[in-house]
């Protein structure tokens, strides 16, 4: 009777008395199998059983590439096979190397694991699920969870776009989602005057949506609250001045605003001093500017001189908030530094484009 135990030993038996002679394995564990499953996790294969105080040792793990140097975390599964490593946050398509040492098998005396050995795995791809819908962004904007993090104040908060949202054809596929929009939705808070009143003020990050929604302060502490918004559109020859009043019932000019804007708003309650919106980090906004006056805002958080902020736009004149001066106005030097969250009033001769980094 030949015999092969699990541990890939094998023996010859005689069936009469049930006596083995044999050779017990003496052949050492190798890699059969390695991938990313995600952004931060690898799964590594072993052709046999291994120990699982060996295979659960992080530091039996040397990984390259900054994830490392030895995972957070080595669980073996209950095939005794199947290690899943916990690494940093990999870059998709990115090549890895683990080196890995002092892994026996199961067997007794064990065998040991050809010192340097090492297993190459690409970097994975990002997971998203839907977990939870924290606000509508407008422009059909939803924000998302990361299921690649690994606890719930690891998570990272997305946007993205929603494309051809319709019922498909017969045996055509779902509907799909453009993430080609996304980005990483943060929080600015918009400083204030510490009195009620009429404050000059813009958005730093990308947001474009209904003016209840962007400035209902819910990602602040929500007591921050106002009652008139307006806006002044040099593209409007008919009625430059659009505006909401939250106590007037009909309709309204300004339903709609962007951080392209530059919005005079009266604050009712001052809050905790802020006005805070949350939106997606733009990597760069374009603000159309009508010849004549514009009333817009500074979308970055990079704070420039005008003369820096401004070039190629042939602007003439530039003027900003002061609340001593008349009608809260007043010119601003070249060297002015334009600053997030605050509105200006730019003056050009003919129609330009100014883009303005993040």
């Amino acid at each position: 009777i030949n015999l092969t135990t699990t541990d890939g030993s094998s023996f010859v038996c005689n069936g009469d008395n049930y006596a083995c002679s044999g050779q017990s394995d003496i052949t050492p564990p190798e890699v059969s199998g390695i991938k990313a499953t995600s952004l931060t996790h690898v799964e590594l294969t072993f052709n046999e059983p291994v120990n699982q105080t060996d295979a659960e040792n992080i530091t039996n793990y040397m990984i390259d590439g900054g994830i490392g140097p030895n995972p957070s975390s080595a669980v073996l599964s209950p095939d005794q096979r199947t290690v899943e490593l916990t690494t940093g946050l990999q870059t998709a398509g990115q090549m890895y190397n683990i080196t890995i040492s002092n892994i026996n098998d199961g067997t007794s005396p064990p065998n040991t694991i050809q010192a340097g050995t090492v297993a190459s795995f690409t970097g994975g791809q990002q997971t998203l699920e839907i977990l939870d819908v924290v606000q509508d962004l407008g422009n059909k904007s939803i924000a998302y969870l990361t299921t690649d993090a690994q606890s719930q104040a690891d998570y990272t908060l997305y946007a993205f776009n929603i494309s051809d949202i319709a019922e498909p054809p017969n045996n055509q596929p779902e509907s799909s989602i453009d993430f080609s929009g996304g980005g990483v939705v943060d929080t600015f808070d918009i400083p204030i005057l510490p009195t009620p009143g009429w404050n000059f003020v813009s958005f730093s990050l990308d947001v474009a949506g209904s003016v209840l929604d962007i400035l209902d302060d819910s990602a602040g502490d929500g007591a921050t609250t106002w009652d008139h918004l307006y806006w002044y559109d040099g593209g409007d020859a008919v009625n430059h001045w659009k505006s909401y009043n939250k106590n007037y019932a009909g309709t309204q000019t300004l339903a709609f605003i962007n951080n392209t804007m530059g919005l005079w708003i009266r604050i009712t309650d001052v809050g905790d001093g802020f006005l805070t919106i949350e939106g997606i980090e733009p990597n760069s906004t374009s603000i159309d500017l009508k010849a004549g006056w514009n009333l817009v805002g500074y979308p970055s958080l990079v704070g420039k001189p005008i003369s820096d902020a401004l070039d190629g736009t042939g602007y003439s004149r530039v003027e900003g908030f002061n609340a001593t001066a008349p009608y809260c106005m007043e010119e601003l030097a070249d060297s002015y530094v334009m600053t997030a969250g605050e509105g200006y009033w730019v003056h050009v001769p003919a129609d330009a484009v100014w883009v303005v980094d993040w």
